[in-house]
């Protein structure tokens, strides 16, 4: 075995039992699981990153459109506001 921490598992009799029926070999089950546990938890953590990022630039867009949506409406209301005085 390669340099490395040693770990000990407590498992159930009954699970322990039919890991010895079944042969299977612990420690490669117990190294798997670590490792693909270990890739989902960073997977998870880029995510969140991505996912607050993407937050940031919704949030600038949506006021981006806001401030162009209620400057829109400015000229609207000075356009009407004009087109009243002229009738009258």
């Amino acid at each position: 075995m390669e340099d490395g921490k040693r770990i000990i598992l407590s498992v159930p009799d009954e699970l322990y039992k039919e890991i010895e029926e079944l042969n299977i070999n612990i420690t490669d089950v117990a190294l798997s699981a670590l490792l693909k546990t270990v890739k989902i938890k960073k997977t998870q953590a880029d995510l969140k990153k991505g996912y607050e990022e993407m937050a940031e630039i919704n949030s600038g867009l949506a006021e981006t459109g806001l401030e162009a949506e209620n400057e829109a409406l400015e000229i609207q209301e000075q356009y009407l506001r004009n087109d009243l005085t002229e009738s009258e």
